[in-house]
């Protein structure tokens, strides 16, 4: 998206180049970014790579949050957390300024998607309910063809864990 509305100008006026994007001071660049964006829930924000295209730079950015998956079609795996990935390209010109952004953070459509596989995998039997703090062994739950098993955390919250890494 060029940089053209209001909101846009306060963007531009931001974030600017350079910008500390590892070690000290990166912090505070990711934190701008976050603030700007609106993505203060994500759980990651992270600088993944940077390129120079014809004059201008380019930010790649990972976005990564938590959502729950909600439904009584769920069971007990209802309220289960997953995470969902995003991207955000920031493109700035020689002097430093920023020209254009591309988010790509489509939550909901990811949600409906992870919603639809984990409700294939509960109907095919291949998730495991572990009690909180009970250590899985997951040796036994490949042999029992369980691909996930979901445990809640200390917060009772719960989380999908893939069996197999």
């Amino acid at each position: 998206m060029s940089i053209g509305t209001q909101a846009d100008k306060r963007l531009k006026a931001a974030i600017r180049l350079p910008a500390v994007l590892l070690g000290q001071g990166s912090a505070e660049f990711i934190e701008t970014i976050k603030n700007s964006f609106d993505l203060q829930d994500t759980t990651d924000l992270t600088v993944v790579d940077q390129a120079f295209v014809k004059g201008d730079t380019m930010l790649y950015l990972r976005v990564l949050r938590e959502a729950p998956l909600r439904g009584k079609e769920l069971g007990k795996a209802d309220g289960v957390m997953i995470m969902i990935g995003g991207t955000l390209t920031l493109q700035f010109d020689p002097k430093g300024e920023l020209s254009s952004y591309t988010l790509d953070d489509s939550v909901e459509d990811s949600v409906i998607e992870a919603k639809i596989g984990l409700l294939k995998d509960l109907e095919n039997d291949r998730i495991f309910f572990a009690e909180p703090g009970e250590t899985v062994d997951t040796r036994k739950l490949t042999m029992e063809g369980k691909r996930f098993y979901i445990q809640a955390d200390k917060t009772g919250r719960k989380y999908l864990h893939r069996v197999y890494r």
